[in-house]
């Protein structure tokens, strides 16, 4: 299964801060909503394919959100570039709280772990290597479980994934 980073800088981005901490609230309440990504390496990407959002730019830099493309990518206008850009919509598996005193998934544990990513910045949609994709989904799903986060199933199994590795 394929692997993308989504990054996110609400400084820069019209998905601002304020943004967030409802769609955070809302999700956590159960309530549904649509979101939406640009997604420059769209080329291979499909429906079902694994998306990490990354916050950066803040004082608590981290993963943000986690899921899966909700659609293939598709064309859409970028109102702020008058650009036709690709994005996809997202399925949304876990909101993290990226308040500065979180410290579930932040940067600075991560960069370490996994130094192959840019977590600062880079291409938004990046699709990255799937052996490093299995790895940093192993990690998120440790961090779930040992935080009681996510006790319904796994996060591979709501990927539907096998991983890259364990099949060599």
């Amino acid at each position: 299964m394929k692997c993308y980073i989504l990054r996110w800088n609400p400084e820069r981005n019209t998905f601002k801060q304020k943004d967030f901490e409802e769609f955070q609230t809302d999700f956590n309440n159960g309530e549904e909503h649509s979101l939406r990504w640009e997604v420059e390496q769209w080329e291979e990407a499909k429906k079902g394919n694994l998306f990490i959002l990354i916050q950066y730019n803040t004082d608590n830099e981290g993963i943000a959100m986690i899921g899966k493309f909700a659609s293939d990518p598709y064309e859409r206008l970028n109102p702020k570039t008058g650009k036709i850009v690709h994005v996809a919509d997202l399925e949304v598996l876990s909101v993290f709280d990226r308040d500065p005193d979180s410290k579930i998934l932040i940067t600075f544990q991560l960069e370490k772990e996994f130094p192959e990513i840019n977590w600062h910045e880079g291409v938004n949609g990046e699709l990255i290597d799937n052996f490093v994709a299995d790895r940093l989904t192993l990690r998120i799903n440790d961090e779930l479980q040992t935080r009681d986060i996510w006790d319904r199933w796994t996060f591979g199994e709501f990927m539907g994934m096998e991983m890259y590795y364990l099949d060599k």
